[in-house]
């Protein structure tokens, strides 16, 4: 009772209502909800008035009291971790909750109670409480006086050499891509000294480690032999879901990104393999929902891979966890592409044009793609009054010309396509006219038809 005293009154007003609100949802009419408003309450009350209060025609038994708090400790539990008890974040906010409260007891149950939740073993968290943990026990240890024990000083020097490698490994990762990114220099005094012990060492016993350490080289020196050493590692071993390895998954997707730009098409393969790690680790969403782009562009993916099975299921599967503004629309606009992608093009057409897309932009790939599903059906007036259309949309929306200027260029080079002459002169004129304009949507597809009709 006055462990739970005593953390109710440490709630701040702001923590008192939210709990009276998760009271009313989760023990509404109930003796617990009774005895967290007695309790919430200013008056101090004994555990016999407590007991005549939620048992008003009984006996008081104290065994039955100490049902009733064991319980009401539970609840506390799940309020402080209700949030999301499964993810590492959610889980060290509770414990830092704790600490700053400085209910020791209370968070020694929260972190037995959810530790196997959160995987807590998979994750650089766990170092930070072995290490305190292990200094609680050396000061119990030496306090005894008895030097023929080990107190227990390994332990937590190993402990907080793990925490503080993987900490300066992940903030590593991060200078290394923002170097890359600005040309921004850092003086990391013990980086490089850092690297080269850890080179030494089996890692492997410590999974964490093992990527972060992999996972700093391939940023910083560009290595793929050290990216192979990481995605075999994710591929054949088990992933929770938590921050750690959901920043080294997006590590993975960015280098992918990166050497596809550089025309290494080959880590189209890669970077899909990467996006299906993701999904099959639950490390894709953000607060349990499927971020808009992110489903465009896995999506995307598999379809230039030509994986039509399995994008087909991702659309269906993952269409009612968007996160956007507008879920249909994406929802539709993605299902166009696939009936694109394989060659039904009536049917692209149909959905394209059942749709009322709401965005500038996914309005503008909608029209891309349905010029592209009507020159394919060799309906070249179709195409042309929808690029019409879309010349007229794109004055509508001038004031974003900037953004809109890949489109604009798409609508351009496909109408000196139809309306060309198709000599071989103009075929000429074509194709450098297509490689000189940047920026300009479906470039290898212009490429691609040009290079048809020269046929």
């Amino acid at each position: 009772m006055k462990e739970i005293k005593s953390l109710i009154d440490r709630f701040s007003t702001a923590e008192r209502q939210r709990f009276l609100r998760f009271l009313r949802l989760e023990c509404p009419d109930s003796i617990y909800h009774s005895l967290f408003i007695s309790l919430l309450s200013k008056d101090t009350k004994t555990k016999q008035e407590l007991f005549k209060i939620l048992y008003p025609n009984e006996i008081y038994k104290d065994s039955r009291m100490r049902l009733v708090f064991h319980r009401a400790k539970n609840i506390l539990l799940d309020f402080i971790g209700s949030t999301k008890k499964t993810e590492i974040e959610d889980f060290k906010q509770v414990d830092s909750f704790y600490k700053r409260k400085k209910i020791d007891s209370l968070r020694e149950r929260f972190i037995a109670k959810n530790a196997e939740k959160v995987k807590l073993e998979k994750a650089s968290y766990h170092y930070l409480i072995h290490f305190e943990n292990s200094i609680k026990d050396s000061d119990a240890i030496i306090s005894l006086g008895n030097r023929s024990v080990e107190p227990k000083l390994q332990e937590a020097h190993n402990a907080l050499d793990y925490f503080y490698f993987i900490e300066k490994l992940k903030l590593a990762c991060n200078t290394a891509n923002y170097t890359r990114l600005t040309n921004h220099t850092y003086s990391l005094r013990f980086l490089i000294p850092i690297v080269d012990f850890l080179k030494n060492e089996n890692l492997e016993t410590q999974p964490l480690l093992y990527l972060y350490f992999h996972t700093y080289l391939f940023i910083a020196y560009q290595d793929e032999a050290e990216f192979n050493l990481v995605l075999d590692y994710l591929k054949n071993n088990p992933i929770p879901e938590n921050e750690d390895y959901r920043e080294i998954l997006i590590s993975c997707l960015n280098f992918c990104i990166q050497k596809i730009n550089k025309g290494q098409h080959e880590y189209a393969a890669k970077t899909l393999e990467v996006y299906q790690l993701q999904l099959s680790s639950q490390n894709i969403y953000v607060t349990g929902k499927l971020p808009s782009n992110t489903f465009k562009n896995v999506a995307t993916i598999g379809l230039r891979l030509k994986e039509y099975d399995w994008t087909l299921n991702f659309i269906e599967t993952e269409k009612t966890k968007l996160a956007s503004k507008f879920p249909e629309e994406d929802y539709q606009l993605v299902k166009a592409r696939y009936h694109f992608e394989i060659s039904e093009y009536d049917r692209c057409i149909q959905l394209i044009q059942l749709s009322r897309p709401t965005d500038v932009l996914d309005s503008l790939q909608f029209r891309v793609l349905l010029c592209k599903a009507h020159f394919e059906n060799d309906e070249w007036e179709l195409v042309d009054s929808t690029i019409q259309n879309a010349k007229i949309f794109l004055l509508r929306h001038k004031s974003k010309a900037y953004q809109l200027q890949i489109y604009k260029n798409f609508f351009k080079l496909l109408h000196s396509t139809i309306h060309s002459k198709q000599t071989k002169t103009d075929i000429i004129k074509l194709n450098n006219l297509i490689s000189e304009t940047n920026p300009a949507a479906e470039k290898a597809w212009l490429m691609e038809k040009v290079r048809e009709i020269e046929k």
